[in-house]
């Protein structure tokens, strides 16, 4: 299993840390804390994007 922190989720060019939050905020994204470290299973994510709206 892999887990994302905020931090390479930006690296990756996923999604900013002001969005990721926004969205762990609202219930769309599922977090998780490791310490102080906030990480996001790559599961969580992958729903998180299947989730978004198709253009």
């Amino acid at each position: 299993m892999k887990a994302f922190t905020i931090r390479a989720l930006k690296e990756a060019g996923i999604l900013g840390p002001t969005k990721a939050y926004e969205e762990i905020n609202a219930g769309r994204l599922i977090a998780r804390k490791v310490g102080k470290k906030t990480v996001i299973l790559e599961q969580d994510l992958k729903a998180w994007l299947d989730a978004l709206p198709r253009m």
